[in-house]
């Protein structure tokens, strides 16, 4: 009898605290996470998301199959749901963020900003990069259109340079603004 009033507590539990991780993953991974931490760590792309909300109904349909042995095609489809979008991630989505990611280090070095005083010029093949920025851009729906540059570098007389420049589509007209030491390494404090 206890049980009969335990169950739909458990089961409230367990759905608040899904959806309490759910929530949690989307404030820890925003919408512009580096790209290189998306390309190193796989938690971090938007189809993790996907499987953490897929998982459930996943198990919910392989035990549904097992317990009533009904093996209809949507009941397999809802079982394969996660490897479906892994399947996806890594045939579509992965190699464009690769691509993306070289082309905006070919971007990069192609930037050059001439000035009289040559401490305040900067040759991006010259300089030193403080930290990597660069983030994907995703459309309606997490598609991936494009990758923002946007890094922090120092150049050979110790100048510091912040560039900003997007692509989607085409690229967008660079940024370079010159940038005191002291703002450099706060914004590289607050990317580690």
């Amino acid at each position: 009898m206890a049980m009969t009033y335990l169950k739909p507590m458990l089961i409230f539990l367990l759905v608040i605290t899904y959806i309490g991780m759910l929530f949690a993953l989307s404030l820890k991974y925003s919408d512009k996470t580096c790209l290189k931490t998306e390309l190193n760590t796989w938690i971090a792309r938007p189809v993790a998301v996907g499987i953490f909300i897929c998982l459930p109904f996943s198990i919910f349909f392989a035990y549904y199959e097992i317990v009533h042995q009904d093996a209809s095609l949507v009941m397999i489809v809802g079982v394969l749901i996660p490897f479906i979008l892994l399947l996806i991630d890594f045939l579509i989505t992965n190699p464009k963020r690769k691509f993306l990611l070289k082309l905006a280090d070919t971007k990069f070095f192609e930037i050059k900003l001439i000035n009289k005083n040559p401490q305040y010029s900067f040759y991006a093949l010259e300089s030193a990069e403080v930290y990597n920025q660069d983030y994907p851009i995703y459309g309606a729906k997490s598609y991936l259109v494009g990758v923002a540059l946007n890094r922090v570098c120092k150049n050979l007389h110790d100048e510091y340079f912040h560039i900003f420049c997007s692509y989607w589509n085409d690229w967008s007209e660079v940024e370079i603004h010159r940038i005191d030491k002291n703002m450099a390494l706060t914004e590289l404090y607050k990317k580690r």
